[in-house]
């Protein structure tokens, strides 16, 4: 048996309140949202140390399972600038929202905010969606309930692409209700990109300190609607956001955790 043990915890299910439509679209995101809390606490108290990638996962770990050698591991990003020329349509407003079409995208929130947007916002906007139809339930769910020449449905995009609508983009829309970090977070902030992010810690704590981000509730359309209606009017005051934390326990690369876990 090995003398010391770790645990890489890379997955937030345990914290995240499955509704119907999860179970409906993805029976395993609600069933990993019941079971992640008592699969996590087996042996977990054994672990030289647990890796997690964010502070409130850490805050909310160390609760949960009475433990404190909690650890934080920031996910290494690199900013990639070798994009694909990507051609848009210089009299609309665009929106991006690069994604997998899992029910906790939480995909319908953009489109409840479309049905509020008056019409002379809605016809100067175009929200890039990477869901096409068949890629999933639920992205079927979306398509069939969604469809206004507001949203344009471009399917899977290579990373350079991605990276194409980061460059020509105006504005990110980040309305997803679970992630263990958020990279397009970072990525469009590489990019100096404006933001429309959820609510919840997660996008405060890897947006970190930047200017040009407001947020709105998850549940809220109506919150979304309005910002985007403001963006698309130059009428947006940007809440902007601020993150301060202790960084004595996070570790910024692979290097730094691999030295950790081999030092005598």
């Amino acid at each position: 048996m090995a003398k010391k043990r770790f645990v890489y915890c890379h997955h937030a299910t345990l914290f995240y309140n499955a509704k119907l439509k999860d179970w409906k679209f993805d029976y395993k995101i609600g069933l990993f949202s019941v079971l992640y809390k008592y699969l996590f606490q087996i042996n977990i108290t054994k672990n030289e140390a647990v890796f997690v990638q964010q502070h409130w996962i850490k805050k909310e770990f160390k609760s949960l399972f009475n433990i404190k050698n909690v650890m934080v591991s920031i996910p290494e990003f690199i900013p990639n600038f070798d994009f694909k020329e990507i051609i848009l349509d210089t009299s609309k407003i665009h929106f991006f929202y690069p994604l997998i079409p899992q029910s906790f995208k939480n995909i319908e929130c953009i489109g409840e905010a479309i049905k509020l947007l008056p019409e002379n916002i809605k016809c100067k906007i175009k929200i890039h969606l990477t869901v096409k139809e068949g890629d999933s339930n639920y992205a079927n769910y979306i398509i069939a309930n969604y469809t206004t020449t507001a949203i344009n449905y471009i399917g899977k995009i290579n990373r350079k692409e991605v990276f194409g609508y980061y460059e020509k983009m105006d504005c990110l829309i980040f309305p997803s209700k679970l992630e263990t970090w958020g990279l397009p977070i970072s990525e469009a902030k590489a990019f100096k990109k404006p933001m429309l992010l959820a609510n919840l810690p997660y996008a405060k704590e890897t947006m970190g300190d930047y200017n040009k981000v407001s947020f709105f509730d998850v549940d809220e359309p109506e919150e979304l609607a309005a910002l985007i209606t403001q963006f698309a009017n130059k009428t947006i005051a940007y809440q902007g956001n601020k993150y301060a934390f202790d960084e004595s326990s996070q570790f910024n690369d692979w290097n730094s955790i691999f030295d950790y876990i081999l030092k005598d």
